[in-house]
């Protein structure tokens, strides 16, 4: 049985947007020497550029922005305020208490009241 790909949020959109950008600045280097160099494979990043298929996973965004010399996280926060701007809350795109926050401060991976986060150096 054929299964679907996760629907494309706003915020996917809007990374794969801003990856394309960064693709184009450097030149529109190949899509086969995007995989070569990502260990992604050609047709994924293929369906990512054109934003068909699943959406991004955390790696393959991850891998994408090291390739364009970005810090995953700047763009990040580059493409939430960019969503932001466009009306969308981002915060409106999750669940008020994910499953998984609940699941790791029943476990006491993390601390589920943190509010504030150190910058990574």
């Amino acid at each position: 049985m054929p299964r679907e790909g996760r629907t494309w949020s706003d915020l996917d959109v809007a990374a794969m947007n801003y990856i394309s950008q960064l693709r184009e600045i450097s030149g529109t280097p190949a899509l086969r020497k995007m995989a070569d160099e990502t260990g992604i494979k050609f047709n994924r990043i293929s369906d990512l550029l054109k934003q068909k298929n699943g959406t991004p996973t955390l790696q393959e965004f991850t891998s994408l922005c090291l390739l364009f010399g970005e810090r995953p996280s700047r763009v990040l926060e580059r493409v939430m305020r960019t969503v932001e701007q466009a009306g969308v809350q981002v915060e409106d795109m999750v669940s008020s208490e994910p499953d998984w926050l609940a699941m790791a401060a029943k476990h006491g991976d993390i601390d589920a009241e943190q509010e504030a986060y150190e910058e990574l150096p």
